[in-house]
């Protein structure tokens, strides 16, 4: 079974937030998920870039099922990355690139869209909490 790599993971939860990893530091305790249940190490060397790797005693498992069968870490890191920005440039409609920016008042990932039964990746919220555009990350 091929090893599944998160060095390239690009944001971890401490405590209520998610950071980035260059404001990461040796004295807090980072984890993959929001629920604080899968521990991370931060690593940093004079060599090697910032990374952020499983403990030891956490089964390469645990991490597969969290990211699941289709989502890679490049995945992640971006649906993260659009989700603390709340903007989005240069929107796609009809296959053709618009020069649109679209600028929500705060963001929800993974929600659950039960009017069509769907998980969007990403959607940003009006002032008013209203759901202003939904976003899949491809």
């Amino acid at each position: 079974m091929m090893q599944f790599k998160i060095n390239n993971l690009k944001y971890a939860w401490v405590a209520n937030e998610i950071k980035h990893i260059d404001s990461a530091n040796k004295k807090e305790k980072y984890y993959l998920d929001e629920g604080l249940t899968i521990p991370l190490v931060y690593c940093k060397g004079n060599v090697v870039k910032s990374y952020w790797r499983k403990e030891s005693n956490i089964d390469e498992s645990i991490i597969r099922n969290f990211f699941g069968s289709s989502e890679s870490v490049e995945h992640y890191n971006k649906k993260i990355e659009l989700s603390k920005s709340l903007t989005l440039n240069n929107v796609s409609i009809d296959d053709e690139i618009q020069d649109y920016i679209i600028l929500g008042s705060s963001s929800i990932v993974e929600y659950r869209a039960k009017e069509i039964n769907k998980i969007i990746d990403l959607v940003y919220l009006d002032n008013n909490g209203d759901v202003m555009v939904g976003i899949e990350i491809f």
